[in-house]
């Protein structure tokens, strides 16, 4: 049986990580597979709805995010810190995908 003690430090941890979330899902649908995108573009290419309802974001959480997604692989950085792009890469099909399209 697990007991959770909701204290104020850890609720605003566990809101955070839903906003995290969220803004992680924007940014793997702002993204291209082909075309490496800055900072800029893209922060650009977000809905004017979706930062109006998220008018809490940082820039240090869009930085955080981009770093999180990066660390899990599903994004791949390239430049330094000032011109650096970010690409989404495409995911790997699995061993059982593999050997059924060997075997057709």
């Amino acid at each position: 049986m697990h007991v959770f003690s909701w204290d104020n430090s850890n609720s605003s941890v566990i809101r955070r990580v839903g906003i995290n979330l969220k803004l992680e899902e924007k940014i793997l649908e702002t993204l291209s597979f082909f075309n490496p995108m800055t900072l800029e573009q893209i922060y650009l290419d977000f809905d004017e709805d979706f930062l109006l309802e998220n008018s809490n974001y940082t820039y240090e959480d869009l930085i955080s995010a981009l770093a999180r997604l990066e660390k899990c692989g599903k994004l791949k950085s390239s430049g330094k810190e000032k011109s650096k792009t970010w690409i989404r890469v495409y995911p790997k099909k699995g061993l059982l995908s593999r050997l059924l399209g060997y075997l057709k």
